[in-house]
């Protein structure tokens, strides 16, 4: 009798102890793999891009920003003063940023030169106004004033950049921290019985 109230305890003060120490845990992890076409005003592609990151987006937050693992364009464009295509491109990872509102997933906030010339800047506005004022979701190649050379002037493109998951993208659930808990409890449990049996073929 005694030991049966002495297991039962150890599996209560267990179990509390499991509450005490447990973070409070997302419900669902997951890793993005996107690809997304530049496609300017003219409705023609001029590139493509892919990026890659980890978010645990939680929808009580109305704005959420994670940077990426992956990310890389590449696209040609022709100058405004009719030199040669340029073929660009850009993978600069400290720029980009996933942008979420409310748990959902907006758009890549980017904004860098390319590794080409310090002359061409991409930017991509991925919702929030903060980047670039106007169409959310744009996109714009930026090049050198012809007169002042300051890179300035908007050579192209579009009005929207839609996102496609890629064939390797992953949503991996998580336990709650009640569910983590119901486990400990049943292995304490567990641990028990042996116990009581042996008492019994004792007696």
């Amino acid at each position: 009798m005694t030991k049966n109230i002495l297991a039962t305890s150890i599996v209560a003060i267990a179990s509390t102890a499991l509450l005490a120490i447990l973070p409070e845990a997302p419900a669902q992890a997951a890793s993005f793999n996107l690809d997304f076409p530049l496609i300017d005003d003219f409705n023609e592609t001029l590139g493509t891009g892919f990026v890659r990151f980890e978010a645990e987006p939680d929808i009580s937050q109305e704005l959420e920003k994670f940077a990426v693992s992956e990310f890389e364009v590449n696209l040609t464009v022709t100058p405004l003063d009719l030199e040669p295509p340029k073929a660009l491109s850009f993978t600069n990872l400290d720029e980009a940023q996933a942008v979420f509102f409310n748990g959902e997933f907006s758009g890549i906030e980017y904004r860098g030169a390319s590794e080409e010339s310090n002359n061409y800047v991409l930017l991509i506005d991925g919702g929030d106004e903060a980047i670039k004022p106007g169409e959310p979701g744009a996109w714009s190649i930026w090049g050198p004033n012809s007169l002042t050379g300051e890179v300035d002037t908007r050579v192209t493109g579009g009005s929207d950049v839609a996102y496609t998951s890629s064939s390797n993208s992953t949503t991996t659930s998580v336990p709650e921290p009640g569910s983590l808990i119901g486990l400990g409890m049943l292995g304490l449990g567990l641990i028990s019985i042996p116990r009581k049996v042996k008492t019994t073929f004792n007696k």
